[in-house]
Order: C-alpha cells, then sequence, then structure tokens
C-alpha cells in the first residue's frame, strides 16, 4: 500500500506519494490488484492460481502517541482457493481444536 506525503513546508505543489509496507508470503504470482471503493481501507488481489484474497490495511502508533510516525499493518481478512498456508514468522499462541497432522506440521515448524 502506498502512503501520501504532505508538500514539504512553504512548497504548494503537490503531494507526493511512497511505499508504506510491502505484502509479503505469496507463493505464487499475484495478478490483478483492486482497492475497496466502498468499504474499510481494504484491496483485493488474485493470483495466478485463481485465489483471490482481501487484505485489510491498518496504522498504529499514529502520530500524537510519542513514537512518531504510525506503522502500516496489513492482515489477509479472506481468502479462496487457498490449497496452502503461506506466512513467514507466524507464530499461534493458544491454538486449539487442531487436528493431529496440522498440530504435529506446526509444532515442527515452531509455529505453536
Amino acid at each position: 500500500p502506498w502512503q501520501q506525503q504532505p508538500a514539504e513546508d512553504g512548497d504548494d505543489g503537490p503531494e507526493s506519494w511512497c511505499c508504506a509496507t510491502v505484502v509479503r508470503g505469496f507463493s505464487v504470482s499475484v495478478e490483478k490488484v483492486a482497492w475497496n471503493l466502498y468499504g474499510p481501507l481494504e484491496f483485493f488481489t488474485k493470483s495466478i492460481d485463481n485465489a483471490v484474497q482481501i487484505w485489510r490495511v491498518s496504522v498504529v502508533g499514529e502520530s500524537g502517541s510519542g513514537d512518531g510516525e504510525g506503522h502500516v499493518i496489513v492482515r489477509m481478512v479472506w481468502g479462496s482457493n487457498l490449497g496452502r498456508l503461506c506466512v513467514e514468522g507466524l507464530r499461534f499462541d493458544g491454538a486449539a481444536s487442531l487436528d493431529p497432522v496440522h498440530e504435529k506440521l506446526l509444532l515442527q515448524r515452531g509455529a505453536i
């Protein structure tokens, strides 16, 4: 997602845009991206394997919190045709009701 930057002090020029974060962890190429025009700050992706995902963008630590600029967080809120789980640096705390196979896989990978 992109973040709008205000014009510099004394500059009446247009505002500029910069990359606020990079969404990682796709297992195949993303073919299409579209923003949700009617709801919360969300965008949709479609991969070449026909998987469709909805991602929600939020900002934590906004200005005035004492730590300067806010940090952009992007989370997947829905997905279709997800034949595999691809994540980076994920840990499940308090995972419950896992079947034995998935529990063993998550244990092997240090996720629980």
